[in-house]
């Protein structure tokens, strides 16, 4: 018999969002020797639900997903690709604030509940200490139906 562990079907995924009003996103690329997969400048327009909107701040924004149980070794594999070693703020012209979000989801079928514990090793918290980085988690889980 499979244990909720083993049922739950689990998404995973970790960004880091840089912002800032006079951001560059290609410098931030040169500079993290990352290409962003989503980025923009203050002013840049773009159409959404019909209208078009213009872009409050900049932003550069890199992430990684994927289905996964283990969060350790998905930020550990996110960090390995960006030198978080310093103060993101004070290395980058004009990133005003950096934020990692990290994004869990769970689906568990109708007959199992599960609860999720999301776990930092002192390493992990020290790289986000020095990058200078504000954390945020989200957890859903749901059920088929």
């Amino acid at each position: 018999m499979k244990t909720d562990e083993e049922e739950a079907e689990v998404f995973m995924q970790v960004s880091i969002n840089l912002f800032g009003d006079f951001l560059n996103p290609q410098l931030v690329d040169d500079a993290l020797g990352v290409a962003a997969t989503k980025s923009w400048r203050k002013g840049d327009k773009f159409t959404g639900r019909g209208s078009e909107i213009i872009r409050k701040t900049g932003l550069w924004s890199y992430r990684m997903r994927r289905n996964t149980k283990d969060l350790t070794v998905l930020v550990d594999d996110f960090f390995g690709k960006l030198p978080m070693r310093t103060d993101l703020r004070k290395a980058i012209p004009n990133v005003e604030a950096v934020r990692i979000s990290i994004f869990v989801s769970s689906r568990l079928d109708d007959r199992n509940s599960s609860s999720r514990s999301l776990n930092f090793s002192a390493e992990q918290i020290q790289i986000m200490a020095r990058s200078g980085v504000e954390l945020a988690v989200d957890v859903t889980s749901g059920t088929e139906g």
